[in-house]
């Protein structure tokens, strides 16, 4: 029976993820993904026979001013598990984002080139963390975007497109996806319709309001919708 090791257990997709798969989910202390030897101590002592890797700096904003913050967890920590996982033989599964590219024109497909939306230190840290999954052809790439379960802000913008939905939602694709781990495409867009994020916020708030991304400091990318033809062939839609 496969033992899955899941980084990130406690944050939003990570507790979602649990509710549908059965894995090792270990606290920050048990496993801190910055300590290369922590990994190996407890993939040896755990043997598990893939990995999940949902752990991730993910505040867009504080990620422009914590930038070591975000480059250590995203970058360095994605590096470790990685190369743990060579070492011990076995695969990576890696959650990354719809941010790896610029937004320009939307609906992209699994072999589009991704380039981060300049100024967004996060999304480049994504993407270099791609690069590095992807070096070895067992790992695995999910690209995904979720929110939390409730929309309790204020405001949405309206001039921004995107595939991503409620982590509900996306987490049971997710876990269908990590069962059937070994027909998935290395590489593999999870999401749903195209919508602005007013859209997506008024189905679970009504009362919220529009918003531009013109609003906010932060470089965000207008169109970052996900073409997801190949997950709706593979779900047999």
């Amino acid at each position: 029976m496969t033992k899955i090791l899941l980084t990130g257990g406690s944050g939003r997709l990570g507790t979602e993820l649990q509710k549908y798969i059965q894995v090792l989910a270990p606290t920050i202390d048990e496993l801190n993904i910055t300590v290369r030897e922590n990994i190996y101590e407890y993939c040896i002592k755990n043997s598990p026979s893939l990995i999940i890797h949902a752990a991730a700096y993910t505040d867009v904003a504080k990620a422009q001013i914590e930038k070591q913050k975000c480059w250590d967890i995203n970058v360095k920590g994605t590096r470790f598990i990685c190369d743990i996982a060579e070492t011990i033989g076995i695969p990576v599964l890696f959650i990354s984002t719809d941010y790896v590219f610029d937004g320009e024109k939307g609906m992209y497909r699994e072999n589009d080139i991704p380039n981060p939306v300049p100024g967004n230190f996060y999304a480049l840290t994504k993407f270099a963390s791609e690069l590095i999954v992807l070096q070895n052809d067992r790992n695995k790439v999910i690209r995904t975007s979720f929110k939390p379960s409730k929309w309790d802000y204020e405001y949405a913008f309206n001039d921004v497109y995107t595939s991503a939905d409620y982590v509900d939602i996306i987490a049971k694709d997710i876990a269908s996806a990590i069962i059937n781990f070994n027909k998935i495409p290395n590489l593999i867009h999870i999401a749903t319709d195209r919508k602005t994020i007013y859209e997506l916020a008024k189905q679970r708030n009504p009362e919220v309001k529009p918003n531009s991304r013109n609003d906010v400091k932060v470089n965000i990318p207008k169109d970052v919708s996900l073409d997801i033809s190949i997950w709706k062939i593979l779900r047999g839609d």
